[in-house]
């Protein structure tokens, strides 16, 4: 399995501490068309990635003393510290785009699993052993498109992490509880300009967009301490970009039934 080195930063939300030890690594497994996919989760959130392979054939597999072949139904668990060190394998830059990559070899069978890089002299190699032990069924969690309690939209990650990591700071709670709205319509009226235009506010909403309204209290405003003198209530918007597509389709169809 080749493996960009991006895909090991799941290891971010994996639980090394976890009673459940399985949840202290990063899953890599082919689905049944033989894709690859990674999957982390601590117990509270979840990230499974899929991307497009490079060619097993173009890898010079014989310089780093691996197996390039694909294993069907292949899966394997690689602890975080091992996910930690695998990501640093393959050089930054090379002539060969495809040694950017970095080289698991599923043909291990022993309860360790090889990985290595090559910059076209030496070869950095790992060979961590993996957790063992009954994954989640992962794909259980998604909701099925039948599932009308569902609705998806769409919004830009790094203004959502910002706007979460300050409420939390600004609170005092790192464990802070919040309420996520979603607004699913547009205006119901609008002022028209001088030519008869609706007008809408720079952060109102807009019909071809769905902002998420955040909002956030203190422990003491969760009903352990009401009016307090220490209460505090948050409200935040992730504003609608423009570069949200209207009426797409945005359930992860990848995830097969399994």
């Amino acid at each position: 399995m080749l493996i960009p080195p991006s895909v090991f930063e799941l290891h971010k939300l994996a639980d090394a501490n976890a009673s459940h030890y399985v949840l202290g690594g990063v899953r890599f497994e082919r689905d049944p068309a033989g894709k690859p996919v990674a999957v982390a989760t601590n117990g509270w959130v979840l990230l499974a990635v899929q991307w497009s392979e490079c060619p097993a054939k173009e890898y010079p597999a014989g310089s780093v003393g691996l197996s390039s072949e694909h294993v069907a139904d292949f899966v394997t668990i690689v602890p975080v510290d091992a996910c930690k060190k695998a990501g640093k394998l393959p050089p930054k830059q090379s002539p060969k785009p495809i040694l950017k990559n970095v080289l698991l070899d599923e043909s291990s069978t022993n309860g360790n699993v090889s990985m290595a890089g090559w910059d076209c002299e030496a070869v950095q190699s790992l060979k961590p052993t993996t957790l063992q032990g009954r994954y989640p069924k992962w794909r259980d969690i998604f909701p099925r498109e039948a599932d009308d309690r569902t609705v998806s939209v769409q919004v830009n990650a790094r203004p959502l992490i910002d706007l979460l990591q300050t409420m939390c700071k600004v609170s005092g709670d790192k464990e802070q509880l919040v309420t996520m709205t979603l607004t699913l319509d547009p205006p119901t009226s609008y002022e028209l300009d001088d030519d008869g235009n609706p007008q809408t506010a720079p952060m109102a909403s807009r019909g071809r967009t769905h902002p998420i309204i955040i909002s956030g209290a203190t422990e003491e405003l969760n009903g352990f301490n009401v009016g307090g003198e220490n209460e505090m209530l948050l409200s935040g918007m992730v504003i609608p970009s423009d570069k949200c597509k209207p009426g797409e389709e945005r359930h992860p169809k990848w995830i097969p039934e399994v």
